[in-house]
């Protein structure tokens, strides 16, 4: 019982240490409770592309999982840090390790209770909320309504009983492993002034200029995935590596230049960061890192939010887009009947005779099938002949058999001499326009061409696809694309409905797909939606995170050089000289990993633009505005965060 009421009256007292301990792990409890609620409730599985959206929300419910036991361990032992005299201390008057253990057991267990009873509030009244913006931002029916799920706050629960596990036995290895003297003054221990590592700054670049070039030199989204992941993974190690000693070099080039060093704030500024660099390496470190995240997450999940028009316009240039065999005639009649039905007007019916989508793949300057090579190269190719060509557009096309005229749908095609397989075709002429087409930038190249005739054009597709398993490709499709010149949502459905099944009717299963451009937008708005709403979270969760770091830092730090200021002003120093001296030591600090961010966010920028072309954004214009309108207002959080930090710190320093 004693034991319990010292864990109660330490908590109690410690409350400037503990209540941002208490605040983040609030914090944390309600995110998860947000996320789980989210994930577990029965209107997902009814939303429309609902799969897509539970993959989604369930991979948001991983990285929600492992950011909040990083975090938790990561703010337990600044905690930990400012307690080890208080330890000492007790061990001295009489408490032995064992009983110490018993204490702090007695601390996480009040800790937990405190912080499971607030953050499951917290979370179930902020889960309400949510749903009701995730509801705006996807556009989500009646049906998709809040519940509370009891298996999702079972999770939770178990989630951060192993976190509070993890941080008892923490706390309980440090105190095993330091004797009592150790404990007493081991907040007075200090840093030795740390030596410089050329080689580790030499990593530091190293890593870094590899990881930008790879970052910047992605054309194809594709391999962007790939390796984005690798690039990541180099910054990050520069990122520390830059910090831990870059940071330190640079602070001793500095101090060998008299005319910057033997100024009085400079001189106290540089040899302070000198002392406490390499205790401050990975914490700025951490703080640039979070940054680029938050820019990163908000520039992605902003632009797609606010490119969803864009995107529809792109992707689906007509509402409606059939593609049906060649002989075909059922889809016309479909198409009439349901016209009929509902008395709709269908305008900008057109019709195009092509192949469908080839699939190849380069091999030097050749186009080959995709299973005769390795390469991670690919390109559609959609072969018509010149007479349907002629049809189209009204406009001559005067071919021998060894030339073509070509289209660049997307991406860029330079070579006047097109091979496809072992056949080589000379380019008379490189169109820009093509009625039924639109250019657009999309992850894979695809190139339209105009073949002589229809035996040229089955020669190669009989080279290029003729195996009994690549039927589907040698068969013509015709395309037929028109506009339902009606706004009433609820007609505009039916009419979708109807169509479908007419189309499956007419056509007896055969080959005949139905692209709706209403279908899309449904579905990308749950998908575009989630994402936002994620991004979000993540964006909140990841500002928390600096923010917290940053308070952790500063009570740290300010508790560390009380003492060294506190002798400065017996010796003379005034207090706005004091004011100036930490404003100078607190600018250079706290700003330089922000600045780093932004330079992680600049290099970050093409994998940011290739990345949502797989998702169909291609308005470069957009994105920047966006990236930009979130790096100003992270800027803006960021300098309110170190405003009412640095008024903790200087109260903690100043006499």
């Amino acid at each position: 019982m004693f034991l319990l009421k010292l864990a109660a009256q330490n908590l109690r007292k410690n409350n400037r240490t503990y209540l941002p301990f208490y605040f983040s792990m609030i914090f944390l409890v309600a995110l998860n409770t947000v996320t789980q609620l989210v994930v577990r409730n029965p209107g997902m599985k009814k939303l429309y592309g609902a799969d897509e959206a539970i993959i989604i929300f369930n991979l948001g419910a991983i990285i929600v999982i492992i950011f909040s036991i990083i975090f938790s361990i990561y703010t337990n032992s600044f905690l930990l840090k400012q307690r080890t005299k208080e330890f000492g201390l007790y061990n001295v008057l009489g408490l032995g390790k064992r009983e110490l253990y018993r204490m702090v057991a007695f601390e996480n267990l009040l800790t937990f209770a405190l912080t499971m009873l607030g953050g499951l509030l917290t979370g179930l009244v902020f889960a309400k909320l949510s749903f009701l913006i995730l509801r705006k931002i996807i556009g989500a029916t009646a049906t998709f309504t809040f519940s509370i799920s009891g298996l999702g706050l079972l999770i939770v629960i178990a989630i951060f009983v192993a976190i509070s596990l993890v941080q008892f036995l923490l706390n309980a290895w440090q105190i095993h492993r330091m004797n009592p003297v150790n404990l007493l003054h081991s907040n007075r221990s200090g840093e030795r002034v740390p030596k410089s590592h050329w080689l580790m700054t030499i990593v530091a670049f190293v890593s870094l200029g590899v990881g930008y070039y790879w970052a910047v030199t992605i054309n194809n989204p594709v391999e962007a995935i790939i390796l984005f992941f690798f690039a990541i993974l180099l910054v990050i190690l520069g990122t520390y590596a830059l910090f831990m000693a870059g940071s330190v070099t640079l602070l001793k080039f500095l101090k060998k230049r008299p005319n910057y060093y033997y100024k009085a704030n400079h001189f106290i500024s540089v040899s302070n960061m000198i002392y406490r660099m390499k205790q401050n390496a990975a914490g700025l470190a951490s703080i640039a890192i979070l940054s680029t995240m938050v820019l990163v997450t908000l520039a992605i999940t902003i632009s797609l939010y606010v490119g969803q028009q864009d995107m529809l316009r792109d992707r689906y240039p007509y509402d409606v887009t059939i593609s049906a065999a060649v002989d075909d005639k059922a889809t016309t009649k479909a198409i009439e009947q349901v016209r009929e039905k509902y008395d709709i007007e269908v305008t900008n019916q057109q019709n195009l005779v092509s192949t469908t989508d080839l699939p190849l793949i380069h091999e030097g300057n050749r186009l080959v099938s995709v299973n005769r090579t390795k390469s991670r190269r690919p390109v559609m190719l959609r072969l018509m002949t010149a007479a349907e060509y002629e049809r189209v557009t009204g406009r001559f096309a005067k071919l021998n058999p060894h030339q073509v005229i070509t289209y660049e749908l997307a991406g860029k095609y330079d070579d006047q001499v097109l091979t496809i397989g072992k056949q080589r075709f000379d380019i008379k002429q490189q169109i820009h326009s093509l009625p039924h087409f639109k250019q657009a930038l999309t992850p894979v190249d695809t190139l339209i061409v105009v073949m002589p005739n229809t035996t040229v054009l089955n020669q190669v597709l009989a080279q290029n696809f003729g195996r009994k398993q690549d039927a589907y490709y040698r068969q013509m499709v015709k395309t037929t694309v028109f506009n339902v010149a009606t706004k009433d949502p609820k007609v505009r459905t039916a009419f979708n409905e109807d169509l479908k099944q007419a189309v499956s009717k007419q056509t007896n299963g055969g080959l005949a797909r139905l692209d709706i451009k209403d279908d899309y937008k449904k579905s990308s708005s749950v998908l575009i939606g989630g994402f936002l709403f994620l991004g979000l979270i993540f964006g909140l969760a990841f500002i928390l995170a600096t923010a917290l770091i940053i308070y952790y830092k500063q009570i740290s730090e300010g508790l560390d050089d009380k003492i060294r200021f506190n002798i400065l002003q017996k010796v003379g120093m005034d207090h706005d000289f004091v004011k100036r001296v930490i404003h100078s030591q607190i600018l250079i600090v706290f700003f330089f990993p922000i600045a780093v961010a932004a330079v992680h966010l600049t290099f970050a920028f093409p994998f940011i633009k290739s990345l949502l072309l797989l998702f169909g954004l291609s308005n470069t214009a957009l994105i920047i505005g966006t990236t930009v309108a979130s790096a100003v207002g992270f800027m803006i959080i960021y300098f309110i965060v170190y405003q009412l930090t640095a008024k903790v710190y200087y109260r903690l320093v100043e006499r």
